[in-house]
Formats: C-alpha cells, structure tokens, sequence
C-alpha cells in the first residue's frame, strides 16, 4: 500500500502538498479532520509552519530533510490543533523535483500514533506515561530520529 494512493486517505492518513516555499498548496479532508484547525480553503497558501502548528525552525528542518534526502520516513511531530492541543503524528515526506531536478515541493502524509501499550522485559502491558510523552516531546522539539542524531 503506497503512502499517496487513493487508498491512503482512505487508511486515515492526512494529506498535503507543499511548493518549494513551504507554502501548502494542498490538503484533503482527513488533514483538516486530524488537526481541526483551518477549513480547507483557507489553509491553501499558508506557511507550513502556521498550518501545522509547529515551530518555524522545525518546519524548515523538515522541508530541508525532504529536500535533501528525497525523502523522509516516520519522521515524529507534535502538531497543535486550533485550541492548541497536541497532536502526535508520524511524518511522511516525498519530494517532488521538476524535469531538471530542481526541488519544487513536498507530498507529506500525517498519521497519528496510536496510544499503544509498551511492552516490558517482562511482557507486561503498561499505557504510555506522562514521562515518556515528555521524552518523545523532547525528542520531536530537538528533530532527534534516530540514535545517530544524537551523536
């Protein structure tokens, strides 16, 4: 199952598209269900920044890792809804380049973490904590994903 096919919408992820800017020139329903914070029409033309409720550098980081890599993978957000509450998703970023290469924008497919059990050495089943919200905050304000941006 592709992250941009017509079935991705359909598997609860939101959509958006980006210009090279920046600036979201698209966004589908789910994407206005998941984060409530504009009506769709309004959204077209904002910054990526303001749309999603995150801070400017981390918009930029993000657009810079597309842009580079080609591509991001599960890449953690904290995303803020109109009444400024949190929404954890995973990030999926697909640059998209011009017949000459050039970086014109970025498809981004958004999908929520479920709260999931973690599981223990002991194979218990405990509900994530406060604390480990904080960890993954902290983690996802510094754009750390993975051990290797630690170092």
């Amino acid at each position: 199952m592709g992250l941009y096919g017509s079935d991705a919408a359909a598997n609860g992820y939101a959509l958006l598209m980006t210009n090279a800017n920046a600036d979201v020139v698209f966004v589908n329903e789910e994407f206005n269900r998941m984060i409530n914070r504009f009506g769709v029409r309004t959204i077209v033309r904002e910054p990526l920044h303001r749309v999603l409720g995150i801070d400017f550098n981390l918009s930029t980081q993000l657009m810079r890792d597309i842009s580079k890599e080609g591509q991001v993978v599960e890449y953690p957000l904290e995303l803020h809804n109109v009444v400024g509450e949190a929404v954890q998703v995973s990030c999926n970023g697909l640059a998209t380049y011009d017949d000459r290469h050039k970086f014109i924008g970025a498809d981004v497919s958004l999908r929520p973490f479920q709260q999931t059990p973690v599981h223990t050495h002991d194979h218990d089943h405990k509900p994530v904590t406060e604390q480990d919200r904080a960890a993954y905050h902290s983690f996802s304000v510094a754009a750390i994903t993975t051990m290797h941006d630690l170092v």
